[in-house]
């Protein structure tokens, strides 16, 4: 039963790190670094371990990114 709560913990949580990105599409008008540092501080708040923050970052990017 803890295990079930655990897994909906972090899909919950990987949804709320979801929500709270931005796309990236490699506009003149973006700056990678600090798209970077905001999905970081986003990933790290929501406790997204390597692999969840991998999976994410590649569904973020759009475009010529």
């Amino acid at each position: 039963m803890e295990q079930n709560s655990s897994n909906k913990l972090l899909e919950s949580d990987m949804a709320s790190a979801a929500k709270a990105i931005d796309e990236f599409t490699g506009k003149d008008t973006e700056d990678i670094s600090l798209w970077i540092k905001e999905f970081e501080m986003i990933s790290l708040a929501t406790g997204l371990d390597e692999q969840q923050q991998a999976r994410l970052f590649v569904t973020k990017l759009r475009g010529v990114a």
